[in-house]
C-alpha cells in the first residue's frame, strides 16, 4: 500500500477545494454528517477500480452519500452491540453497590473476551464497509457475516497493515494539535475558530486517508466493484 498517495490524492483533483469546502460544511452540521461516511464509501469504490481522480462529486449525491452513510453507521453500532454490552455490564458489576470499583478473577476473564469481541467486532465491520463499497451497495451486504469471516481469515495481515498505515497518519495529525491549542490560547475568538477549522480539516483528511488505504486493500484483495465512478 502507497503511504503518499494516500496522503496526495486529494489534491491531485482539479476541483478538490470546492470538493473539501463542501465536506466541511457537510461535516460541521449533526446528523447531515453522516453524508461523510457515504462519500467515504464510493472513495474506497474508486479506489479499488483504480479511477484517476477517486474524490465524487457532491452536486446531486447528497442523499445517496447520507443513505450509504446510514447504513455503515447503523452497521458498527450492530456489530459493536454486544461486545460493549459485555464490557460495560461486567464494570457495572465490578463497581458493586458500594461504588467501590473491584474485579474478580472471573470479572477480568469476561472483561477481557469482551474486548476481544471488540477488537473482532471492529474487524469485521471494516471488512463490511470495504466489501459493502466495492459491492452492490446494498444494506445486506454489510451482514454477510461468513464472507467477512472468510475475508479476515485470509487477508488478516493485510488489514491490520492497512490499520497500522491509518494509526499512523493519525497520530502524524494529532502532533499538530499542540498548534491548535496555542492559537486558541493566544486569541480568544479567531483562536477558537481556527481551532474549529482545523478539527475539521483533520476529520476530513483523516477519513479520506482511510478511504484511500481501505481501497488499496481492496484492490489488492480482488475486491474491484462492477463500476467506476469518475469525478
Amino acid at each position: 500500500m502507497n503511504f503518499g498517495r494516500a496522503f496526495g490524492y486529494v489534491f491531485e483533483d482539479d476541483h478538490w477545494i470546492e470538493k473539501m469546502v463542501a465536506a466541511a460544511l457537510i461535516t460541521m452540521v449533526p446528523i447531515l454528517n453522516l453524508t461523510l461516511s457515504g462519500y467515504v464509501v464510493m472513495v474506497i469504490r474508486n479506489v479499488a477500480n483504480d479511477s484517476s481522480y477517486p474524490l465524487p462529486e457532491w452536486k446531486g449525491n447528497l442523499g445517496d452519500f447520507f443513505l450509504k452513510g446510514l447504513y455503515v453507521l447503523v452497521a458498527k453500532m450492530i456489530y459493536g452491540l454486544i461486545p460493549l454490552g459485555v464490557i460495560l455490564s461486567t464494570i457495572a458489576v465490578a463497581y458493586g453497590e458500594n461504588g467501590d470499583f473491584g474485579l474478580t478473577q472471573g470479572s477480568f476473564l469476561v472483561l477481557a473476551v469482551g474486548i476481544l469481541l471488540l477488537i473482532l467486532a471492529s474487524l469485521i465491520s471494516t471488512i463490511a464497509r470495504i466489501r459493502f463499497s466495492t459491492g452492490t451497495l446494498t444494506f445486506n451486504e454489510l451482514f454477510d457475516i461468513k464472507g467477512h469471516l472468510d475475508y479476515l481469515i485470509e487477508y488478516l495481515g493485510e488489514l491490520l497493515m492497512a490499520w497500522l498505515y491509518i494509526v499512523v497518519f493519525t497520530i502524524m495529525v494529532i502532533a499538530l494539535f499542540p498548534c491548535s491549542i496555542f492559537m486558541r490560547g493566544r486569541i480568544p475568538f479567531w483562536g477558537a475558530v481556527v481551532g474549529c477549522v482545523f478539527s475539521i480539516v483533520v476529520i476530513m483528511l483523516s477519513a479520506l486517508f482511510s478511504a484511500h488505504i481501505y481501497g488499496q486493500l481492496a484492490a489488492e484483495t480482488g475486491l474491484a466493484a462492477p463500476q467506476v465512478t469518475e469525478s
